[in-house]
């Protein structure tokens, strides 16, 4: 715990705090320019980047496009390089003095008024519009005529839905692009255009089972659970024993629960992995096509030599070998299910990150040692991914550790070149497995600046020399293969969003809107498929639950979990992510009042998360871009927020002697962690479904 000059109660915000000094001010500084900078290149992005499919409607006009039915596929072929028609008739009775059209096509268009073409987008090189997101402005006066006229846009885009801005200025009653245009799509009969929304609703989401219902239909099993694990709490509380007695023998010790957990995710991969097949997972084909071929022909593969090939090898390579080894003794095809214990791994190990770092965070404070450990091994995202056969898991413990490792630095009164250089191998180590550790790089480089500038030897020789063994580190270790990207691609980080060779495709809606990202809530009505209609639905159902099926695009084939629970589990989760949202609140008074590196570390890491996720839904607005499990990494961060959360409450409780909403509350987290493990334990009522997913692999 912080140390300040004034105590205030334990559920107040700031908890312990000092006088805003220049530390204080300095922190603060540095938190408000690093969201300018954030929100100014978002808006910058938004508003001015080409390459970033955000259709901005305003008081002018409405984009407009051709509403093609919603896929949860990924569309290529004949959905790329799609025209679209745009027509409108309108009546004049005396000839304007003067009309200008404005107009804007997402990406390129031919304007026609009357059969004769009036212009087209101005294009580069390779055929895309300069800066589609600028409207041009034509004179069309000249055109017109007295009686009937025709505006005709055609506008063509390759990846995504095209779509029509437009708007005249000088007519007496002025056009602009509503649903009263007709359009058609690829020479389709004309229709009704339609106004551009990405919030849709996929129909695989009616069929599945509604989380009030399920929550209804288990709530005698539920109850059990809550008077169970009331009930042992209650007993615990009211034992005679004294309180530093009782944590030393105590199960809800850090020790016992880590004990525990190891045992409840040992059962749930032992009777899990025999139940579902190797191909199982989000892109697994892509995954077993990468790991195939180092085994074939002995080498990595380049980016375009595979759906999955951009991904950094690590994970490939590690898997690889040990099809290699093992088959020498099982034999190849039983050698594959060997290469779930990689992910079951790193899942399991961010509990063990989460046991080490909240003794080093709450090191008073047993209980949130304890909490965090229970949030960590029982977040669904972290189940259910660790059961796929991906680079995620082991992305995210790497990531973990690395937060870790910096966490153990912030406690040296001193700091000392091999921390440093540790810190960087596994930062290099995890950005040998996914991107995904660049979000994490530059907060944990400020963490440890400011962890320098605070020493008394410091200098800025002394910064320079530490920065320069740890980021070496990052480049030996991970440096050789972002190197090999820009030597073949002039990429350093090509990917299969980005336009490999021969490689197009895009997925539904194929652009987005602000609607998309302002609004949450449907979620506790249609939690699964929620990336059609929401980004922080999708995120919050895909945290909390495997709400896109482990990428298995039809309800009928849908992996063998046990739905009921599942469903419960989102409204049972909303207590839980109000104890982070408050957790988030007191690291942020301990950050700004009491400078606290700790918590600006642990806060950074998921705002850097966050804000990625924003942003890569914004270059790539595909439904399925929205999984929280891009972030699974924050496992570690989230579950000391919600301890510090759930702490408060608990504080505030019992301070005042309120044993039975003490027991209440505890009865709740016991009831959602059975909820969440019997979610993703296969019954033997599940087999036939778990033998739907063999034949369908």
């Amino acid at each position: 715990m912080l140390k300040g000059h004034t105590k205030i109660k334990m559920c107040a915000v700031l908890d312990k705090t000092s006088v805003f000094g220049k530390r204080q001010l300095a922190i603060l500084l540095l938190i408000v320019v690093a969201l300018l900078i954030f929100f100014c290149h978002l808006f910058v992005k938004l508003y001015y980047d080409p390459a970033i499919p955000f259709l901005k409607t305003d008081k002018h006009a409405n984009w407009i496009l051709y509403q093609i039915q919603t896929e949860p596929y990924t569309r290529k072929t004949n959905f790329l390089n799609l025209g679209t028609r745009f027509g409108k008739d309108f009546e004049l009775a005396v000839l304007p003095a003067a009309v200008k059209l404005h107009i804007k096509a997402f990406r390129r268009y031919r304007l026609w008024v009357n059969g004769v073409e009036v212009a087209k987008s101005s294009v580069i090189n390779d055929g895309d519009r300069l800066n589609w997101k600028e409207q041009d402005v034509w004179d069309i006066t000249e055109f017109l005529g007295i009686g009937r006229n025709n505006i005709k846009v055609e506008a063509f885009t390759d990846l995504g839905p095209p779509a029509l801005w437009l708007y005249t200025e000088g007519l007496d009653n002025d056009i602009m692009t509503d649903t009263s245009w007709m359009v058609s799509v690829s020479g389709s009969p004309f229709c009704q255009a339609s106004l551009a929304n990405d919030c849709t609703v996929h129909p695989i989401s009616l069929e599945a089972v509604p989380p009030a219902g399920a929550f209804v239909r288990k709530l005698p099993v539920l109850g059990i659970f809550f008077v169970v694990c009331a009930g042992v709490f209650l007993l615990h509380s009211c034992g005679r024993v004294r309180r530093s007695q009782l944590r030393s023998i105590s199960i809800f010790s850090p020790e016992f629960v880590l004990v525990f957990l190891t045992a409840v995710w040992v059962v749930l991969f032992v009777n899990n992995s025999i139940k579902l097949p190797v191909r199982f997972g989000f892109d697994i084909v892509g995954h077993l096509h990468y790991i195939n071929y180092i085994l074939s022909k002995g080498h990595l593969p380049l980016a375009d030599e595979g759906w999955q090939a951009y991904q950094p090898p690590l994970f490939y390579v590690a898997s690889a070998s040990i099809v290699k080894f093992v088959s020498v003794f099982t034999g190849r095809l039983n050698a594959y299910y060997f290469l779930k214990l990689i992910p079951f791994l790193g899942g399991l190990g961010q509990i063990y990150l989460a046991y080490f770092a909240s003794k080093k965070v709450f090191p008073d404070s047993k209980p949130s040692q304890s909490l965090s450990l229970i949030i960590a091994g029982f977040i669904p995202m972290n189940i259910y991914i660790s059961h796929h056969l991906s680079n995620e898991s082991l992305s995210a413990f790497l990531i973990g550790l690395s937060i870790l490792l910096t966490i153990m630095v912030l406690n040296h009164t001193r700091s000392r070149p091999k921390f440093y250089c540790l810190v960087g191998i596994v930062i290099g180590l995890a950005l040998l497995t996914k991107f995904t550790a660049l979000g994490v790089l530059p907060v944990i480089v400020v963490i440890l600046v400011l962890k320098l500038a605070e020493e008394k030897t410091f200098s800025i020789r002394h910064l320079g020399g530490y920065l320069f063994l740890f980021l070496l580190s990052i480049a030996m270790v991970a440096g050789w293969f972002y190197l090999r990207n820009w030597v073949h691609f002039k990429d350093v980080l090509i990917a299969n969003w980005g336009r490999l060779p021969g490689d197009y495709w895009w997925q539904d809606p194929g652009y987005h809107t602000y609607r998309y990202f302002c609004q949450f809530g449907r979620v506790f009505q249609l939690p699964y498929f929620a990336g059609f209609y929401s980004l922080f639905d999708s995120m919050y159902s895909t945290f909390w639950s495997d709400a896109f099926l482990s990428g298995i695009a039809e309800y009928a084939y849908r992996p063998p979990w046990n739905y009921e629970y599942i469903s419960a589990v989102y409204l049972l989760a909303i207590p839980a992510s109000l104890f982070i949202i408050l957790g988030v609140v007191r690291a942020a008074g301990r950050v700004i009042f009491g400078a606290s590196k700790l918590w600006l570390l642990i806060l950074g890491s998921i705002f850097v998360i966050v804000y990625s996720m924003v942003y890569m839904n914004l270059r790539i607005p595909c439904w399925g871009q929205a999984k929280a499990s891009y972030g699974l990494f924050t496992i570690l961060p989230v579950s000391l927020i919600f301890a510090f959360g759930l702490d408060c409450v608990d504080g505030w409780l019992r301070n005042r002697g309120l044993t039975i909403l003490r027991a209440i509350l505890y009865g709740w987290l016991g009831t959602f962690a059975f909820s969440v493990f019997f979610s993703y334990f296969i019954s033997p009522a599940q087999i036939n479904k778990a033998r739907e997913l063999y034949t369908l692999s």
